[in-house]
């Protein structure tokens, strides 16, 4: 078989800066043709093994694209000012709305569009859940069990230890109870802990101007630096709760898509895992901006093309008009919701930056 690479022009005008791959190979006497667009993308790290599943590949190379993806951190992405700070992408993915519409206010005649979402949640560990009830802060619904973020947020603002709580003899350690999560300057699952904890402290009310800012920025701190040095991304210390345990990780902020992408890999969840929802929450959007419209296919692909949808939700990602990942869930025995209702909106990408940016200030 020979294989030669050429430049195309397709029907609809579009010059394509990928290849067509003209095959030798006869079906029934014909020649066949295999068109391979390279589209090039730049995603972040929860989404990465969803874009590496070979059959999500097979789908790419059946509809004739060659989709190249690069991993960047949302933090990274969002500074972006040319293609070449991102791999000359014709399309962006990072995590959050405000990275995403900050993606398409430095790039003119970018579009956006949503893909999937993931409520944020707080993977944890039976023990740790039992003290909790035992202390007031966790209530049960029909579907899961929720974490009152405010009362928690007492706890570690003043520096309560675990061993202090009532009925912690099963985790009866000297460490500071607080919630674990990443460096909010390179992580959006850290800047939507910012966010939620922000809203909290500012009495119920989105942080929307510096001086909001600069009023919730002493707690803050005090809750964020607590924690001591951070993963720089959400999929890093997932790894740290999967494979070291509670001892290191008791609970971690994380994305509803990571924890179930790794139940569903499992078929089930190791010993003690389990999932709090905390109340507030919020979620996360990954929103595709596309920078070179033979990206846009691929777009349409993602809207339409249900056997995608379907592996897309085994990585735990929602999206509209999905209805099957509570089943799927349940099948393995965790619990989540068809739906939140107490959820959130993120402040704006500047305001929620400047956050992030002074959170991590160490002066």
């Amino acid at each position: 078989m020979s294989l030669a690479k050429v430049s195309a022009v397709v029907g609809c005008g579009i010059v394509l800066g990928g290849a067509i791959y003209l095959s030798s190979t006869k079906e029934g006497g014909s020649i066949s043709l295999k068109n391979n667009v390279v589209i090039k993308g730049v995603i972040t790290s929860e989404k990465e093994n969803f874009f590496k599943d070979e059959r999500v590949q097979k789908i790419f190379a059946d509809n004739h694209f060659d989709v190249q993806v690069t991993r960047m951190s949302s933090g990274q992405i969002a500074e972006a000012k040319t293609l070449q700070d991102v791999q000359n992408a014709d399309f962006i993915f990072p995590s959050g709305i405000q990275t995403s519409e900050k993606v398409k206010s430095n790039f003119k005649n970018s579009q956006t569009y949503n893909i999937f979402y993931s409520p944020m949640v707080i993977a944890t560990w039976t023990p740790i859940v039992d003290i909790l009830k035992q202390n007031n802060l966790v209530k049960k619904t029909s579907q899961y069990e929720a974490l009152d973020l405010s009362q928690f947020m007492k706890l570690a603002e003043n520096g309560t230890r675990w061993k202090d709580l009532k009925g912690s003899s099963d985790y009866s350690v000297n460490k500071v109870v607080l919630i674990s999560s990443t460096d909010s300057r390179f992580s959006n699952a850290a800047k939507m802990y910012v966010a939620l904890n922000s809203y909290i402290i500012n009495d119920g009310n989105m942080v929307s101007t510096s001086q909001d800012v600069d009023k919730v920025m002493p707690t803050l701190k005090k809750i964020i630096q607590s924690q001591g040095n951070r993963e720089s991304s959400s999929t890093n210390i997932m790894s740290d709760y999967m494979s070291i345990g509670r001892g290191k990780v008791p609970m971690m902020f994380a994305y509803e898509s990571e924890f179930l992408e790794n139940a569903f890999k499992n078929n089930g969840l190791k010993k003690e895992m389990t999932l709090l929802y905390p109340t507030p929450t919020i979620f996360t959007k990954h929103v595709m901006v596309i920078t070179d419209p033979k990206a846009q296919p691929l777009v349409d692909l993602f809207k339409t093309n249900q056997e995608l949808k379907k592996i897309a939700s085994e990585y735990g990602f929602r999206f509209e008009g999905e209805s099957g990942i509570v089943a799927k869930a349940k099948s393995i025995n965790v619990s989540i919701p068809d739906t939140l209702v107490d959820v959130i909106d993120p402040p704006s990408y500047d305001i929620l930056d400047e956050m992030a940016k002074k959170v991590e200030d160490k002066n």
